[in-house]
């Protein structure tokens, strides 16, 4: 990799990896679609901007940002994070934030959500597409 990956990035991306490889905890509770793909570290380029999302999911456009409480706890960092949001949201992107407290309790039930929510933007776009 070539950035500096936090501990709570490297958490979320081994249960992915893991759930990818067929981790039978959830796996087979949930019936994990390996279409599910994820980039880390993606580059998204926003009004002339480019930003960099945590796990990008492309075909459903799904931004998953993992946020770090000494990073993302300042008044000027979370202003800076509305203002991204926005932006990407306007531009048909889902954005997923999660924090950093919920990765440490239970980072299994956290990818969960994000692959819930993938899994609701699938339908969405093939309720759309009339499939």
């Amino acid at each position: 990799m070539n950035y500096n990956e936090s501990w709570l990035e490297k958490e979320f991306r081994l249960t992915y990896e893991s759930f990818k490889k067929g981790d039978a905890t959830v796996s087979n509770l949930i019936g994990f679609d390996n279409d599910f793909y994820l980039e880390q570290e993606y580059p998204v380029l926003v009004k002339g901007k480019i930003f960099f999302v945590d796990f990008y999911e492309p075909s459903t456009k799904l931004a998953i940002e993992v946020d770090g409480f000494n990073f993302h706890h300042t008044p000027k960092q979370m202003a800076k994070d509305i203002k991204r949001d926005r932006l990407m949201t306007s531009l048909d992107f889902t954005i997923m934030r999660i924090p950093g407290s919920k990765i440490r309790r239970n980072v299994k039930l956290e990818f969960i959500n994000a692959y819930l929510k993938y899994c609701e933007l699938t339908l969405i776009q093939e309720a759309g597409n009339g499939s």
